[in-house]
Formats: C-alpha cells, structure tokens, sequence
C-alpha cells in the first residue's frame, strides 16, 4: 500500500512538473506540440543566448522523466532530481516572460512635463492596446477622441493584458493634439 502511495504521489509531481513547464513554453512560444516548443525553445531562445545549455538538458530531461514513468522505470530519486531541475527551469521562464512583459510596456510609456499654475508638473503616458493613457497627480485619464475623459485602473490592466499579445505600439498624432488642449503647452521628456 506505502509503495502505491509512493507511485501515485510521484506520478502527480512528474505531470505537475511537465504540464507547468509545457504551459510556460506555449505562453512564450505558442500553443504548438511538444516536439515543436522543444525545437523552438532551442532555436528562439538556447541558441540566441537568452537561455543556457543546461535549460535545454533540463527540458529533455523533463520530457525523459515522464517517459520513464509511464514505463515504470523511474525511481523516487530521479522524480526528485527532476522536480529540482524544473523548478530551476521554470522560474527562469516565468523570468523571462515578466522581463518580455515589462520591455513591450515600456516602449509605450513616457513621461511628458507641462505647466499648471506656473508650476512644472509631470504626467505619465501609457499606450496600450491602442488606447492612451494619462496619469497625472491622482487622477488617470483616457484620451478618447477630443478630450481626456477619466479611466480606471481596471481599464488599464485590460489595456495592458490586451497589449502583450500584440508586438508593436500604435500611438495616434492626435493624441498629442488632445493633451495640448486639455495640459497645455508640454514637453515628451525621455
């Protein structure tokens, strides 16, 4: 019975630990079979130096793992060395997939400064999704046709979520109309 335990718990890890790690390459590869993220994730990602050697050994040996398995032949210390492999593998990518996220919201973000009252003041702008952003003091506006109407933060996470799919940022010219009409005279400052 204690050995049938054992088995069951082992087999949980070892697909817990392939299905996390398949997951995580079709977030950042795409949902393609497991040869092909295999293939990908050393031609995108080993070869171009963004991942090591030792991620793609730990891949294939995560897929060897489960093989092993389901054949019977793998033993509680290799789950274990597997489980360790993994969570090595899998934080790097959940790394990886965070510094993605954060470049491509960057690159629609900039900071502009106007005057109010005589005095400097400094505006963030956001671009995401095809929808422009202002936060300026508490407030956060939405630059919609002529005006800045306000928005909410939950407008811009969907915003944001909407725009990791996407690999380029669009911002319209008159959007810099709009802030000059309702901010001022300002500067994109970088």
């Amino acid at each position: 019975m204690r050995k049938d335990i054992e088995n069951r718990a082992q087999e949980k890890t070892i697909e817990q630990i392939y299905k996390d790690t398949f997951n995580l390459l079709k977030a950042v590869l795409g949902n393609k079979s497991q040869d092909n993220l295999i293939k990908e994730f050393e031609t995108q990602l080993v070869k171009k130096g963004k991942f090591t050697q030792q991620h793609m050994r730990i891949l294939n040996n995560i897929v060897e793992a489960k093989a092993q398995f389901k054949k019977g032949k793998l033993n509680a210390h290799k789950v274990n060395d597997a489980r360790k492999e993994a969570s090595i593998l899998i934080n790097d990518l959940i790394d990886y997939t965070q510094r993605c996220d954060l470049a491509m919201l960057e690159k629609g973000r900039m900071k502009i400064k106007y005057k109010e009252s005589g005095k400097d003041q400094i505006a963030d702008i956001l671009t995401a999704d095809n929808t422009t952003f202002v936060f300026h003091g508490t407030r956060i506006g939405k630059v919609t046709g002529k005006t800045i109407d306000d928005a909410t933060m939950d407008e811009v996470n969907q915003a944001v979520e909407a725009q990791k799919s996407k690999n380029t940022i669009e911002i319209d010219t008159k959007i810099f109309e709009v802030l000059k009409k309702e901010l001022g005279e300002f500067e994109i400052v970088l």
